[in-house]
């Protein structure tokens, strides 16, 4: 499988830092873009994710910046053939490590205190495609069948279901509390050329509808042109919030 991969991450319209980082395989992304052509098979580690630092200040981007590495280097060092069950406890662990060490950091240091993340992680092993999430950031694929999101938002309105709730009220993230969790969950069916992942901090999925975000990802001749385009779409639709995204489209 080849894979033509662009990452951007941008400040936004409004925020005065950026506390988003994404990451493409051993690249991360802050402030900036990062273009790739990628050759994907069975014995290839991979990892295309986000990360959206909670709570303003130094202390998100630092959250962020520490959970998208430690995640992204546990998965990359994973042992080989692992069995699925082995996979998802091994990747819950790292996740579970992950958030405690922020906690940890909170705990010694008052200024990182309460810190916390967002992250969703895309990644291959063995063959296959898998995702970790954590938070509102989200996942995406699309294909001839359409473009959907696959991740679950953990959000009051979402788990509720109540639409009246604004959505950015998070229930679960790395750091924001001592009861966590971590979704975890197998993508198949990803292997036609044309077909498209995408992973987003919220940035670009409160500015752009989704039916925006896949017109412009079918449509541009290339990935990095359609990335530039999000970005200006999430700018005209307010750019209140960091944009970061990675889209990566099979060849």
């Amino acid at each position: 499988m080849t894979l033509e991969i662009v990452a951007l991450s941008d400040i936004g319209l409004v925020r005065a830092t950026n506390e988003d980082m994404a990451v493409v395989g051993r690249t991360f992304v802050r402030d900036g873009v990062f273009s790739a052509v990628e050759e994907v098979d069975n014995g290839t580690a991979m990892v295309l994710g986000v990360a959206d630092g909670v709570g303003g200040g130094n202390a998100g981007e630092i959250a962020s910046q520490y959970v998208i590495e430690q995640l992204t280097y546990r998965i990359n060092t994973l042992e080989c053939a692992l069995g699925e069950d082995q996979l998802e406890t091994a990747v819950r662990e790292a996740c579970l490590e992950a958030h405690n060490a922020l906690l940890r950091k909170g705990i010694m240091n008052p200024r990182y205190e309460g810190m916390a993340t967002t992250a969703t992680l895309l990644f291959h092993y063995d063959g296959r495609w898998y995702v970790t999430h954590a938070g509102d950031s989200r996942f995406y694929f699309g294909s001839a069948d359409g473009f959907r999101r696959v991740s679950r938002d953990h959000t009051l309105r979402e788990f509720t279901g109540d639409p009246r709730i604004p959505g950015n009220i998070l229930v679960n993230c790395f750091g924001s509390q001592d009861e966590f969790f971590a979704d975890f969950f197998r993508v198949d069916n990803c292997r036609a050329a044309g077909d498209v992942f995408l992973v987003c901090s919220d940035g670009l999925s409160d500015m752009v509808d989704d039916q925006r975000i896949w017109d412009i990802l079918c449509n541009s001749t290339d990935i990095t042109s359609a990335g530039y385009e999000l970005m200006d779409s999430a700018k005209a639709g307010g750019g209140r919030d960091n944009i970061t995204f990675v889209a990566a489209r099979v060849q």
